[in-house]
């Protein structure tokens, strides 16, 4: 009799009723309890349950009321007699269609437990309310056991909620999509332990998988700001910066796991470390481990920093500067001398041999509240790592996007959207983290994010030398990759191993021939047009070279027609690469060769320099004449 007045009781909100799948409310078929408790909640508040049976389930119905479209939240969590918590309900504004939600007989993790008895009931409110009329339980029983499946339904939620998701991102009109990640998956004490036992309000974002995420108090929020935005200083920055593709390489290391354990700022000052590393010796640089194998691209160990500093552990907070500390003083070892366990390991553990270790000079932090034009001068050096406040969440800032009328935002594989005029995402600067919750959350383990100023704390920059058993500064490279004059070099100062004749300012794109050096605002200088040679390359016909040409190690430039250099042409040979001119002619001639260069002339080829530009071959160069002329 009590499980039909249960059913008749709930029948009327079925129809608005949010969660409303199966796999949100418990059978009424089985033995259902009830507690009535009837009472409206306007604050943080904790209920002790009368209950001391162990459960298989528990739901509650009531109403939930959310105050406004942005930062409202509303969370229900039960603990049980291990002090394990289990989320009951959870509402914020992309889950809900509307702002007054009724639920009923609703259960999140609580649907399907292993015979716990519940102690208490916590309601977490941010800008809301919520009224809960009852509590439903099912106590526990082998035939329930065998007929439920934790996991299917666990699976089944994540989907609905993705889901749920996207249908009011889309809706709306918001800039990111959601789907099932490995953060989702993990449940409520799982996500706990990754912010260090209290969990934020992520709003959705532990669902993101592309796009621009926005948090509710960013100053998107706030259309106050729109017109200063839009005139603000910031358009004397480069629009856009990646370290993903700078220079034509991803200096950026793998994606990481941090998994359930309170260690992003570890995570983040090791991902930054290893970007930096490859920066500083201007190559994706390299180490042999205790097998002799060569081991592309660093790998740091970031259980040293958790077991070896004192009074810290997978459940402590800690900031990047604790982290860079240690590295300072005492060096971190690579993966393999101490794997990460997220787990709390003593420092003994760790390999007596280590095949590398490496040591960061120094590094500052940026003030809380500094400009984004401050973070984005740092930014330009190298990665960073950059901290969020409401998240107490920390990630290595990789790059930014200034948002414009007209930008195409990629929402994921199949799907994007434009940014229309008007938009008060005009302006705003998106930037780009790498967070260290593994490849299969995110964009590839990555996500833009907009995140007001006053929300940033713990950001740091590193600077200087960077030691360690395996290389030296003679390994750092001095190249000119792309045949425009200019040369890279990585993080710093010019290095003494860099040939004499090498300019003091570096290429702010050793990629493209077409771009110079880079200016404090990330600016590139745009030089006149050009080709790098990289392969082999043979002019056969009869032209006129206006382009500059670089000729960069591993290409070859062979002449066999008649070409005639106008304009700003000039054909530079930089170290490896060989120009010949096999039979043809170069007339006009305007050459640069570089030291470690080859030029060759054969089968009666002619080299007719241009007025006033002598030839000039540098010690160093090889010169071949085999059959022709150099006049």
């Amino acid at each position: 009799m009590k499980r039909l007045l249960i059913a008749f009781l709930l029948l009327p909100q079925l129809a608005t009723a949010q969660y409303r799948e199966k796999c949100f409310t418990l059978d009424l078929s089985d033995e259902v309890k009830e507690v009535s408790v009837k009472s409206s909640f306007h604050n943080d508040t904790v209920i002790n349950l009368p209950v001391k049976t162990p459960l298989s389930g528990l739901s509650i119905s009531g109403v939930a009321t959310l105050k406004n479209n942005s930062d409202s939240y509303i969370r229900v969590v039960m603990k049980d007699n291990y002090n394990y918590e289990h989320l009951v309900y959870e509402n914020y504004p992309l889950l809900s269609d509307e702002l007054i939600i009724p639920f009923s007989n609703t259960a999140l993790e609580t649907m399907a437990m292993d015979e716990v008895v519940p102690t208490s009931i916590r309601v977490e409110l941010h800008h809301a309310t919520i009224e809960i009329k009852s509590i439903q339980y099912i106590e526990s029983s082998s035939e329930r056991k065998s007929s439920v499946n934790p996991y299917s339904i666990q699976k089944a939620q994540c989907e609905y909620i993705a889901n749920q998701l996207n249908r009011n991102l889309e809706k709306r009109k918001m800039t990111w999509r959601a789907g099932v990640t490995s953060i989702s998956e993990k449940n409520y004490e799982e996500k706990k332990a990754m912010f260090g036992g209290k969990l934020p309000q992520l709003y959705g974002f532990d669902y993101y998988k592309g796009g621009i995420f926005v948090l509710p108090d960013s100053e998107v929020s706030h259309n106050s700001t729109i017109t200063q935005r839009r005139n603000a200083t910031t358009n004397q920055y480069v629009s856009e910066w990646d370290w993903r593709n700078r220079h034509g390489k991803n200096w950026m290391t793998s994606v990481k796991n941090q998994n359930p354990c309170n260690s992003c700022w570890i995570f983040a000052a090791i991902g930054s470390l290893e970007a930096y590393i490859n920066l500083y010796y201007n190559q994706i640089t390299s180490y042999t481990n205790s097998d002799n194998e060569q081991i592309l691209g660093y790998n740091l160990s970031e259980q040293e920093i958790m077991s070896c500093i004192d009074n810290n552990s997978c459940n402590s907070y800690g900031t990047p500067a604790k982290a860079l500390k240690y590295i300072k003083e005492n060096g971190v070892v690579n993966e393999e001398c101490f794997h990460y366990a997220a787990a709390d390991r003593d420092c003994s553990e760790k390999c007596q041999i280590p095949a590398e270790r490496v040591y960061l000079e120094s590094f500052d932090t940026i003030p809380d509240n500094t400009s984004g034009e401050v973070v984005k001068k740092r930014l330009f050096r190298a990665p960073l790592p950059f901290s969020i406040i409401s998240w107490r969440h920390t990630m290595v800032l990789t790059g930014y996007k200034t948002l414009a009328s007209g930008d195409v935002i990629r929402l994921s594989n199949n799907s994007t959207m434009t940014i229309p005029p008007g938009s008060d995402l005009i302006g705003t600067t998106a930037w780009l983290f790498k967070n260290s919750w593994g490849e299969n959350w995110g964009e590839y383990g990555y996500a833009y994010v907009i995140v007001s100023t006053s929300n940033r704390y713990y950001t740091n920059s590193l600077k200087g030398a960077i030691s360690c058993l395996q290389h030296s500064e003679n390994d750092i490279v001095c190249e000119d990759a792309d045949g425009d004059g200019y040369y890279f070099w990585g993080i710093g100062p010019k290095p003494a191993n860099c040939p004499s004749w090498v300019p003091d300012t570096p290429d702010g794109d050793d990629s493209d021939i077409n771009y110079g050096a880079l200016d404090e605002y990330g600016n590139l200088e745009n030089l006149p047009a050009g080709i790098t040679i990289r392969t082999l390359t043979t002019c056969t016909d009869s032209i006129s070279l206006s382009h500059r040409i670089g000729i960069v190690d591993g290409g070859l430039l062979k002449i066999t027609g008649a070409t005639t250099q106008t304009g700003n042409s000039k054909i530079r040979v930089c170290e490896g690469g060989i120009l010949i001119v096999d039979g043809g002619s170069l007339l006009n001639a305007n050459l640069e060769l570089v030291p470690g260069s080859q030029l060759i002339v054969r089968n009666n080829g002619t080299i007719s320099m241009a007025s006033g530009n002598p030839f000039n071959a540098p010690k160093g160069v090889v010169v071949n004449i085999e059959e022709g002329i150099i006049e």
